[in-house]
């Protein structure tokens, strides 16, 4: 959920197509330069160590005793496919949850989240880049990749002093990670991947 101009925007689950709409795009000369004018741009994927894609969600605690008195199950098919199946089953126990539709829905989120290993990229902007806050979705081209319109979810943004005996201006520091979905793309993908690669 959003909170803009007073209003409550409620945003679709975190799945995205070349289509959906972002709240700025991030072109390639707004990345800014360190002193030895190299991008500051940084890509790290997440390990497969921390995809989940089978969970068996336990809820309504059972307060007079041990466990819960409800599980909710769900697989999801596609990285089952590709990575086997991965579980986590400690992280998945809610207290408050009592009712299924909520654990479906929780099911369903979390394996949007967490069903495939995703890039986290971290870089700088210009001051005039203040306004992007934790939650906005980006429109980026990660320089490593070669991805056109990669979109990507801000996990946190924060200004970076500048120092005048360094001649280092005040920045902008990004942490976001690529979204799932299709994305388009006329880097190596195209050649590879026959033009959009799935994350």
């Amino acid at each position: 959920m959003e909170f803009r101009a007073g209003k409550n925007l409620l945003r679709p689950l975190n799945l995205v197509s070349v289509s959906s709409p972002v709240d700025k795009v991030i072109v390639d000369n707004m990345v800014l330069l360190d002193s030895q004018n190299i991008i500051r741009f940084k890509t790290v994927r997440n390990p497969l160590s921390d995809v989940v894609n089978k969970i068996d969600l336990r809820y309504r605690k059972n307060w007079s005793g041990e466990g819960y008195n409800s599980v909710e199950s769900g697989s999801d098919l596609e990285p089952v496919s590709l990575f086997g199946v991965k579980q986590k089953p400690d992280n998945f126990e809610f207290n408050w949850i009592c009712s299924s539709t909520l654990a479906i829905d929780l099911i369903v989120f979390y394996f949007q989240e967490l069903g495939f290993s995703r890039d986290v990229y971290e870089f700088e902007l210009l001051l005039d880049n203040m306004e992007i806050e934790r939650g906005d979705v980006l429109s980026i081209n990660p320089l490593t990749h070669l991805l056109d319109s990669v979109k990507v979810l801000v996990f946190g943004s924060g200004r970076s002093m500048g120092s005048g005996v360094s001649q280092r201006m005040d920045t902008v520091s990004i942490k976001a990670r690529q979204m799932r979905g299709w994305v388009g793309n006329n880097g190596f993908g195209l050649d590879r991947f026959g033009g959009v690669e799935i994350n």
